[in-house]
């Protein structure tokens, strides 16, 4: 099978990193991959020497109509050329821009095309366009692939039969080498670009109703983005300067969190968070706000996480709490956390995957041709 990825970057992100190590277990699986991006970007993951990598090297943003208009076009016909030169036999978009872009480049060729939904679409791109294209334009997609049924339910029930809900996957390589047996250093953790959606103010407020009760913990959050400044003057204003700690982007976060002993998640909006995943498959006893898409599909409250409402730091403080005092339920939730390392492995999410595309591609034509067991959490 010949496989096309086309999305905005390979720049580090969820999305991106998914895409890349998809890519190098298709190859694996003796596919042929190929990523075309539409920005000029450097690729922020490891990709296989087999991946063959196109960018359309634009990279400016759009002013006004006039430049979203000529943007387009030569992302358009870029496109269209490398799938002149590939001849996928199906493509998959992670953005409804690649998706529109793509549509159209592949006019009057026979390229399958699965648009797979990476967010939240209730809210995100509101008030945009592009938010206006999403119902209309996924009708055009051969297939769709939604991490919740929620997401899913947005869309047209026209493609609710022709489209499959998989989570997204954890990379176990990223936890082989992590020890079974340490001590649990006296940190709290958190990860994610800081921007107002991930809700680290929250955080940061619940954890200084606690600080005086537990002197010897921190609090450390690991990303980078625009709130940055505006959550460091809450910390001077909350005088937790010697207490919170905003290390940055680390690309490794499985060594540095791993040992934590909660893993805190305040988003307010998600699609399926990566950050929670990899904690959970860190076998970190963690607490998550219950923002509309994500957490609840990965989360049995008290079994494997505990969740909390949005935006409530009273909630998170009492959950933090709870798992500090009680070692017994910080093991239970943390060893019940780490069964994401099995039932969401890049092995199976990929061949589901694989099946998925098999049947966008072949139908029922193949005699080969598997059947395809709809994945779920």
């Amino acid at each position: 099978m010949k496989i096309m990825f086309v999305h905005a970057t390979m720049n580090a992100g969820g999305a991106e990193r998914t895409i890349a190590s998809l890519s190098n277990f298709f190859v694996n699986k003796n596919h042929e991959v190929s990523i075309v991006t539409l920005r000029d970007s450097e690729v922020a993951y490891l990709l296989s020497s087999k991946v063959k990598y196109y960018n359309c090297n634009r990279s400016y943003e759009s002013k006004n109509a006039y430049e979203a208009v000529k943007n387009n076009i030569f992302h358009i016909k870029r496109v269209r050329s490398f799938i002149l030169k590939e001849k996928p036999d199906i493509i998959l978009c992670f953005s409804v821009t690649s998706l529109f872009i793509t549509i159209v480049a592949n006019i009057s060729q026979n390229s399958k095309i699965i648009y797979s939904e990476r967010s939240n679409p209730y809210v995100i791109m509101k008030g945009t366009m592009w938010k206006k294209l999403k119902r209309p334009l996924s009708i055009f997609a051969d297939g769709c692939i939604f991490q919740t049924e929620r997401a899913k339910s947005y869309y047209p029930k026209l493609i609710h039969k022709k489209s499959i809900i998989i989570q997204n996957p954890v990379f176990v390589n990223d936890y082989t080498d992590l020890p079974t047996k340490f001590n649990r250093k006296k940190t709290i953790v958190s990860v994610g670009r800081l921007i107002n959606s991930k809700g680290f103010d929250v955080l940061i407020k619940a954890f200084s109703m606690i600080h005086h009760d537990y002197p010897e913990y921190k609090l450390l959050i690991y990303g980078d983005g625009e709130e940055l400044e505006s959550l460091q003057r809450l910390i001077k204003k909350l005088s937790l300067e010697n207490k919170v700690e905003l290390p940055g982007h680390m690309k490794n976060i499985p060594t540095n969190i791993f040992d934590a002993a909660v893993f805190v998640f305040p988003s307010r909006l998600e699609g399926m968070p990566n950050a929670l995943l990899e904690a959970m498959a860190c076998g970190l006893p963690c607490v998550s706000t219950d923002c509309d898409m994500g957490p609840r599909e990965l989360i049995n409250n008290y079994e494997n996480g505990i969740l909390v409402p949005v935006d409530e730091e009273n909630e998170m403080e009492k959950a933090i709490r709870e798992i500090l005092n009680d070692t017994q339920l910080a093991i239970r939730l943390g060893n019940n956390a780490k069964k994401v390392q099995v039932k969401n492995s890049i092995e199976v999410i990929g061949d589901h995957i694989l099946e998925y595309m098999e049947r966008i591609i072949y139908g029922n034509n193949k005699k080969n041709n598997k059947k395809v067991s709809v994945y779920k959490s």
